[in-house]
């Protein structure tokens, strides 16, 4: 900017203070005349004094970028007064560092496939994946186990119900058949009961009064009594058979 210029028209920051643009002006490299709202928003954030000691406290090579940065932490300070900057800051960061770990991820990747690239082997898969796959084959190998010893457990439950039933209902069968033998049996010795009891009581009575039958009828009783028996007897063969 020529002096005559600068004369002419005086900076953003004199314009806007309403005062004289001098020729030492601190402002003057830094606010032109066509860019007023620079000036305007740094003053109503930072005061024109503020700015004034800031730029003079500094080398004139880092002006230039100290002006920027007022100007960008004052517009932002406009919109958000709470926050200011720090949410535009905080977004910067982490998007930073989103992109900074993609990078080593893409590099891991790399580094990895130039391994393998250059190793006379053919490619293998990860440590970590072929860990996983173990460990995978592993537990399945666990579930099948578990699953054959339940199956051999139910296996033998059943054998062992199958085994008590047959064994129950074969001695329920046997008691059956036993059952009508007993009876018949017990039948038959009841009835051989009631007819010894007659000739028994005979007897006593003959014994006891003296009396003595005449032969003849005591052949014939014994004769009857014998065929009794061996009546007796067959029955008892048939109910056994």
């Amino acid at each position: 900017m020529s002096l005559s210029s600068s004369i002419s028209r005086p900076c953003a920051a004199c314009k806007f203070l309403r005062r004289k643009c001098m020729d030492n002006c601190v402002f003057a490299p830094q606010f032109p005349p066509d860019q007023p709202e620079r000036f305007a928003s740094v003053h109503r954030v930072f005061g024109a004094g503020n700015v004034s000691k800031i730029l003079q406290d500094i080398d004139i090579s880092q002006r230039n970028h100290a002006v920027d940065t007022l100007v960008y932490e004052a517009e932002t300070r406009l919109q958000n007064p709470v926050y200011g900057p720090v949410a535009c800051i905080a977004l910067l960061n982490e998007t930073n560092q989103q992109i900074q770990h993609q990078l080593t991820l893409i590099n891991r990747e790399l580094s990895s496939y130039h391994c393998n690239f250059l190793s006379p082997n053919p490619m293998h898969p990860p440590l970590a994946e072929q860990q996983q796959e173990q460990v995978q084959r592993e537990h399945q190998q666990q579930q099948q186990q578990m699953l054959e010893a339940q199956m051999i457990i139910m296996h033998e439950q059943q054998q062992r119900s199958t085994t008590m039933a047959g064994q129950q209902q074969m001695m329920m069968m046997h008691a059956q058949e036993q059952q009508p033998t007993q009876m018949l049996e017990g039948q038959m010795m009841i009835m051989h009961e009631q007819q010894e009891q007659p000739s028994q009581m005979i007897v006593r009575q003959q014994e006891i009064h003296g009396q003595h039958q005449p032969p003849g009828m005591l052949e014939v009783a014994a004769k009857q009594e014998q065929q009794q028996r061996s009546g007796n007897g067959a029955k008892r063969r048939l109910a056994s058979s």
